[in-house]
């Protein structure tokens, strides 16, 4: 995270923002999608469409890039508490919310 006298700047972990994403959430939205098995191996320099891809080889195709809000809005609806756990992420939205309450003359949430 880099800070300046104005605000913040997150570089992510991972090669996109989709990097944050389980592997398992997302083999769980496919599996459910395509009512079969499906295994997503994802890891923080990978694309996530690639990943799809090699994930659906052989049963189905998924056109990620073209519908990628749509995609995310889904995928955000199945997270949970434990799809925090992955890279840094519950670290950096830590300091996200810390930086949103200082801005906003707010006290700070050890907790949250």
């Amino acid at each position: 995270m880099k800070k300046s006298s104005d605000g913040m700047c997150w570089i992510t972990r991972g090669r996109e923002i989709e990097n944050y994403l389980r592997p398992a959430l997302i083999a769980g939205y496919l599996t459910e999608r395509f009512e079969r098995d499906i295994v997503i191996g994802l890891s923080e320099d990978d694309h996530l469409g690639d990943a799809i891809s090699a994930g659906l080889a052989g049963i189905g195709h998924l056109d990620y890039a073209a519908a990628k809000p749509a995609y995310a809005r889904k995928l955000s609806e199945l997270m949970g508490p434990e799809d925090l756990d992955v890279l840094d992420l519950r670290v950096r939205l830590k300091q996200v919310v810390g930086w949103i309450r200082k801005w906003n003359h707010l006290p700070n949430c050890e907790g949250t």
